[in-house]
């Protein structure tokens, strides 16, 4: 049985086009599986920063909530809520190093709040709530975001929390 070349050509173009929807899924797929958090509340002027005692830094508080999938994949809390300050916050003695590269990132006596401290005045506090649901991908992807914002010398009134964190 013989087939018309035009036919063939349909037949070859449809190949081509389940070939690419394929690949469109798959890649679909691989993005979902990426960990992501989404700010719920924020930013919010607050006065005191965890991780360091009693204290009256003001500041502002934002809260990032993980989807379900995200939430599962990266075992990571329901919740995390993060703080920005603008003050020069000195490393204390208790303090160990969680993350150093390129950032680096501190873990504090309470050991679920973990800080970035940036030398131009300014700091960054990540409390994970728990400590079973610490996500250090999480702490470096928000920072990240954070020195990208900021790096210009704006005040962070004039920026926000990053919308979406991908880790």
């Amino acid at each position: 049985m013989l087939i018309s070349q035009e036919i063939f050509q349909r037949v070859l173009l449809l190949g081509r086009k389940i070939f690419v929807l394929f690949f469109v899924i798959a890649g679909l797929n691989s993005i979902e599986a990426q960990s992501r958090a989404f700010l719920e509340s924020g930013p919010l002027a607050v006065s005191g920063m965890p991780g360091i005692g009693l204290n009256s830094i003001h500041g502002y508080r934002g809260v990032y909530m993980f989807s379900g999938g995200a939430r599962e994949a990266a075992a990571v809390p329901a919740s995390i809520v993060v703080y920005f300050a603008q003050t020069n916050i000195p490393v204390f003695s208790g303090w160990r190093i969680a993350a150093a590269s390129p950032n680096t990132i501190y873990e504090t006596e309470t050991e679920t709040v973990f800080v970035y401290i940036r030398p131009d005045n300014w700091a960054f506090f990540i409390d994970f709530q728990t400590k079973e649901n610490i996500n250090l991908s999480f702490a470096a992807s928000i920072v990240r975001q954070m020195v990208f914002f900021i790096r210009d010398g704006s005040e962070f009134v004039n920026t926000s929390f990053p919308a979406i964190i991908e880790f």
